[in-house]
Parts: structure tokens; C-alpha cells; sequence
């Protein structure tokens, strides 16, 4: 919007789904898709306003997000893509599990060769251009290596068992 004279100028954004606004230049997230009717008006310190009206689609896209289980550094990590994929269109994925590798499988299994925290993300696209990503830190926990010795006894003898289980880590 544009006034002379460099005079003061506020805003009141109207965005179709019953939300308003006031700032300059708002960024706005619309919860559900569909055609939306925005209006703006303008108005001077003075009192002086004009509007201006612009109909615009929101276009319905996934909503990525993902499960997994427990994180541990013998065993890999198996991801459950738990993502929303909007009825009608395709979705591709890509997943980076944050310690370099990366797949386009929709619910991959990746092992950690390492202990630590790893940022996992995964971006979902839909063929009409929407996308979203989600992440989320996993860390990568000692997984014990269970091992144990027993001789072979005679009934009524005490067996007895040698734990050698060893650490992973």
C-alpha cells in the first residue's frame, strides 16, 4: 500500500478464515485448504482508507511426521513414517538421519554406528508443490551383548551360570 507524503499508515488484514490482523506484512497459516477471500485496508493517520480484495488458494499438502523405536547402536533403527498424505495426490519422502546418510524410503531402518544425539528430519512432497518437514533428536543408546557359560550337570546339582554379557559401547 502506498500513501503520499509520506504520512503513517495502518493495516487490517482480514484473511477468509475468520482471522485478523494488524501488522504491516503478515505471515498467515491457514489450518484447513480450499478457496480463501483476503481483504486489506488501509487507513491513513488522518482517517483517510481503502481496501482492496484478492481471492487466493490454499492447496491441501502432507503433514509429515515419523515414530521410531528404541535407539540403540547394535540393532538399526526402524522409522515409522506416520505422515498425512492428502487424498488424490502423491507424496515422496526424504529422510536425512542426520549423521550424513540419507533415503527416499517411505519407512526406512538405519543403524547408528555411533553413540550420540542425531538430529533426524523428514521432508514430505506432493506433487502439487506442498511440502512439510518434521525432525526430531534421537539418541543413540549402549545396546548390552548378552552372552553366558553353563556347564552340562547332573540332576539334583547345582548348575552355574557365568554372565559375559558385554557392553556394545
Amino acid at each position: 500500500s502506498v500513501i503520499e507524503l509520506n504520512e503513517k499508515i495502518g493495516s487490517v488484514w482480514s484473511f477468509g478464515d475468520g482471522e485478523v490482523e494488524t501488522v504491516t506484512s503478515p505471515n498467515h497459516v491457514y489450518a484447513t485448504a480450499g478457496a480463501k477471500t483476503v481483504k486489506l485496508v488501509a487507513v491513513s493517520q488522518f482517517g483517510c482508507s481503502d481496501s482492496t480484495t484478492r481471492n487466493i488458494v490454499i492447496k491441501d499438502g502432507p503433514i509429515a511426521s515419523f515414530e521410531y523405536d528404541k535407539a540403540c547402536n547394535v540393532d538399526p533403527v526402524t522409522f515409522t513414517n506416520t505422515s498425512t498424505e492428502p487424498s488424490g495426490l502423491t507424496v515422496i519422502y526424504s529422510w536425512n538421519f542426520g549423521d550424513g546418510a540419507n533415503t527416499s524410503q517411505k519407512s526406512p531402518t538405519h543403524k547408528y554406528p555411533n553413540l550420540g544425539v542425531y538430529n533426524v528430519s523428514l521432508v514430505a512432497t506432493a506433487d502439487n508443490g506442498c511440502t512439510s518437514e518434521y525432525s526430531a533428536d534421537l539418541r543413540v543408546l549402549i545396546q548390552p551383548v548378552a552372552d553366558f557359560e553353563a556347564e552340562d550337570v547332573c540332576s539334583n546339582e547345582g548348575a552355574i551360570f557365568v554372565n559375559k554379557t558385554k557392553s556394545a559401547g
